[in-house]
């Protein structure tokens, strides 16, 4: 039985009025955790439709900033399908514990959508333990030193001449023009220039012997 088939299948039933008794014990299962994107008359199968449900993850201010920007402009954020982010919302996520407090949003936290994952519906699964938190927060940074270090690597050290380039990509990228934020992303970039000269150096060693 092809896909639509089984979805029109499991909603007729539905439909019908049938009580849940009414349904088999393997179809009601179905229909209860297999998650439906409806556009246009068209069932498409788990296409990670984003749910009511989020996390609010704490994140320094240049970082909920920049991330917001690039996914959207908006919280909250919904991330790509296949990006890591998901792969770990999807992989730890879990059922909230009865000692969890409650995950709410503050100024220092960024909103994050969490998607109908096949296996998981966030309406059972919709906590993040400490430890996946850090592990999402820090793949965060790392896109976000990637794409820095891509776009501003051809400049070298980067000393008060040249203080307006960071400027300048932090207002293509969405990040208030503050000068906490400057120093935050700076020192950053000089760690990544400092990491990078290292590397050229072992380099030039490991040639010679």
């Amino acid at each position: 039985m092809n896909m639509l088939k089984w979805l029109q299948r499991c909603l007729m039933k539905l439909k019908g009025g049938c009580s849940k008794r009414g349904i088999s014990a393997q179809l009601r299962s179905e229909c209860e955790s297999f998650p439906v994107v409806v556009s246009g008359g068209n069932f498409a199968q788990n296409d990670y439709k984003m749910s009511d449900y989020c996390i609010n993850l704490e994140l320094p201010t240049y970082l909920k900033q920049w991330v917001i920007h690039e996914n959207g402009g908006c919280q909250p954020v919904a991330f790509p399908r296949l990006s890591t982010e998901n792969k770990i919302l999807e992989s730890c996520l879990i059922k909230t514990p009865w000692f969890a407090l409650p995950d709410l949003p503050s100024e220092r936290t960024v909103a994050i959508s969490i998607p109908y994952f096949r296996i998981k519906h966030p309406k059972t699964y919709h906590y993040l333990p400490r430890k996946a938190r850090e592990n999402l927060a820090a793949c965060i940074r790392n896109r976000f030193i990637i794409q820095l270090w891509q776009e501003l690597h051809q400049h070298g050290h980067i000393g008060k001449r040249k203080d307006n380039l960071i400027y300048e990509w932090m207002t293509e990228h969405g990040i208030e023009l503050t000068e906490t934020n400057w120093n935050a992303i700076a020192k950053i970039y000089q760690r990544q220039h400092r990491n990078n000269l290292a590397r050229k150096r072992k380099a030039k060693k490991s040639k010679k012997s």
